[in-house]
């Protein structure tokens, strides 16, 4: 089987920080809903954006080693 695409450095750090401030955000928005209003939509623009990349540059190589 061949190696895939490995996503390090700033993008691993970036995915991480997704992972851990979604929660975060959750319990804001639910415990405090008006300040939780502008963090909950910028984490989902950046987790648009990151999945944005993922389609982009991962989803290809999928598609080639698995038909």
């Amino acid at each position: 089987m061949t190696e895939g695409p490995v996503v390090t450095g700033r993008r691993t750090v970036f995915f991480v920080s997704l992972v851990v401030l979604a929660p975060l955000v959750i319990v804001l928005v639910g415990f405090v809903r008006r300040e939780g209003i502008w963090p909950a939509g910028a984490l989902m623009v950046l987790d648009v954006c990151g999945n944005w990349w993922g389609n982009r540059h991962l989803l290809p190589w999928w598609q080639e080693t698995h038909p």
